[in-house]
């Protein structure tokens, strides 16, 4: 009996992703999602995040062309001049999220510790941004919640973030 039960489940399952690529509203929001991306990417405010991995390396000839972009832009609102938190420091952000069309979906603060428990996109950020900064962060879907609906974000959105730096915690 219980192999039925997997075998029904699945089926279930992947009727239900097979319909989502058929839904031609998920279409046009993912391809409005891309577009937006792409327009990020020749507008001379935003800069993809690897810009910024001189203050990460210690280096100021390093340079980002020879380095695989992540898809992340960002604008700095605020030029913090505080230290980098590393990989497994606890910090301290203030956010607002929203999506490409201006829904604010989250806002608040946060203690996290840097590369776990949030978006691969939010991890980028957070191991490259100063304390004291106030950076606006486009993150692309596929380093934010990917191909699936998470409360009132749909399937395929890019995340546009206001981040500061509040803090690196000590503990």
């Amino acid at each position: 009996m219980k192999p039925a039960f997997l075998y029904l489940f699945l089926l279930g399952t992947l009727l239900s992703i097979s319909s989502c690529l058929d839904d031609p509203e998920a279409i046009a929001w993912r391809k409005a999602n891309e577009d937006f991306m792409q327009s990020l990417g020749n507008s001379s405010e935003y800069k993809p995040l690897e810009f910024n991995d001189s203050v990460l390396y210690g280096d100021e000839t390093y340079n980002y062309l020879d380095h695989p972009l992540s898809g992340i832009y960002y604008k700095t609102l605020v030029q913090g001049h505080g230290a980098v938190p590393l990989v497994g420091q606890r910090v301290e952000v203030a956010y607002e999220g929203r999506l490409y069309d201006g829904t604010v979906f989250d806002s608040g603060s946060r203690t996290t510790l840097v590369g776990s428990g949030v978006i691969s996109g939010w991890s980028e950020v957070l191991y490259r941004i100063p304390q004291g900064s106030t950076w606006e962060v486009a993150i692309p879907y596929y380093l934010g919640y990917g191909e699936t609906k998470y409360g009132s974000i749909p399937a395929y959105s890019c995340l546009i973030f206001t981040m500061e730096l509040v803090s690196i915690l000590e503990d």
